[in-house]
């Protein structure tokens, strides 16, 4: 039906079972940090969402500093949480990796393999994804000072797009390692590196 797809695509919410050209399915708006800083929509989306999923090559004190209060709400809601941080470079700060450890609600884990690159950010409430992938890692000059150009969809779980980032995260996550396996290894040659 016409209007139900109008609709849907007014609404960036999308379904696979609705058959649409692909250039529909996949329209995204940019978000850029000059005009309107992710971390705004980071902060709405945590204090709405169900579930939440992070993956990031780099993580500071400084980008958790950004959310810390609505991380902590999610953890007063027990908000299920899962974030995985990569080691490339050894750029990743083990205190925010502490920090984040600390809420009961998060599960932690480190990509040991020292090519993650990856930015994305997911959110469920109800059966509705809120996707962001781009170029902005868990920093504050990347959440809102930095020119960052990060692509924001809403879809139902349904939608094919979906499917596809939340499989690709799964896959990452059972190949990144239990923070309380690495953890102390990736602290001393972070260490090391500084030194």
């Amino acid at each position: 039906d016409g209007k139900i797809i109008d609709v849907l695509l007014r609404r960036k919410i999308l379904d696979k079972n609705i058959e649409l050209s692909s250039s529909s399915q996949y329209q995204l708006n940019i978000i850029d940090n000059q005009a309107y800083p992710l971390l705004e929509t980071i902060r709405e989306l945590i204090n709405e969402c169900d579930e939440f999923y992070i993956s990031v090559a780099f993580l500071m004190t400084s980008g958790i500093k950004g959310i810390k209060m609505e991380l902590n709400n999610a953890n007063q809601k027990n908000i299920p949480a899962k974030i995985i941080v990569g080691n490339m470079n050894n750029f990743s700060d083990p205190k925010a990796i502490k920090e984040l450890s600390q809420f009961n609600n998060i599960d932690i884990r480190l990509n040991m393999e020292g090519n993650l690159h990856t930015k994305g950010y997911f959110f469920r409430k109800n059966n509705i994804w809120t996707i962001i992938i781009g170029s902005s890692n868990l920093t504050q000059a990347a959440l809102k000072t930095n020119k960052e150009w990060n692509m924001i969809i809403n879809s139902t779980e349904n939608g094919k797009l979906v499917e596809n980032t939340i499989k690709s995260f799964t896959n990452l996550w059972e190949k990144s390692e239990k923070l309380n396996n690495v953890f102390e290894t990736y602290e001393n040659t972070y260490r090391q590196e500084q030194a």
